[in-house]
């Protein structure tokens, strides 16, 4: 969809062009081809999806394509490129809201509903980070303290096992695991986990 302010130029040099003593056949011919060049120089620089804030104090118009630990890879007007995390300050969607690529700052985020005891928002936030770092330890641990907090079980559950399966598990994750099977009388699950030889490798 072209944008209407774009719309407004194209009609206003279509306009220009019939004013003139253009012949014709250049009216035919150049008139739609400055009009296509112009949607496309919009379309190339217009914001793709999110506002890429840097540590250089510049931004970039740009959409997230993948981020692993250390790079984020982007579309831009100008191709693809990779940019080192540690040279983005910050990553924003077109509405204002952080990116879900951004998990530096939506961790920040968790923290500060954690410290204001606002589980729920703090769950739900969690939710967002996994559906983007599906293995984020850290958020699994997260977001299993949460929901055994609000009595949300069989996700604490999940995310404890999860942790389990991954040899990311300490003494207390078996603990809390012990403890909701106690809760939901499971006490056969309860004891068998107790006696579960703890993994070597720890968060």
């Amino acid at each position: 969809m072209t944008n209407p302010n774009v719309n407004v130029i194209i009609k206003k040099i279509v306009l220009s062009a019939k004013n003139s003593f253009m012949p014709k056949f250049c009216f035919k011919k150049i008139v739609p081809a400055a009009c296509f060049v112009l949607i496309l120089l919009f379309n190339l620089s217009v914001c793709r999806a999110e506002m890429i804030y840097l540590t250089s104090g510049e931004t970039r118009n740009a959409k997230v394509l993948y981020r692993n630990r250390d790079t984020i890879w982007l579309e831009h007007s100008l191709g693809f490129m990779g940019l080192e995390r540690q040279k983005i300050t910050k990553i924003v969607n077109d509405d204002g809201s952080i990116s879900q690529y951004d998990y530096e700052s939506l961790t920040t985020g968790l923290e500060d509903f954690i410290k204001q005891k606002e589980y729920n928002k703090a769950i739900g936030l969690c939710n967002r980070l996994l559906e983007t770092f599906p293995d984020a330890n850290q958020i699994h641990r997260l977001r299993g303290n949460l929901t055994q907090k609000v009595e949300d079980f069989n996700t604490a559950i999940a995310d404890y096992n999860f942790l389990i399966q991954n040899l990311a598990a300490d003494a207390k994750i078996f603990n809390n695991l012990g403890s909701i099977y106690a809760r939901k009388k499971e006490y056969a699950k309860a004891v068998d986990l107790s006696e579960k030889r703890l993994p070597k490798t720890l968060i």
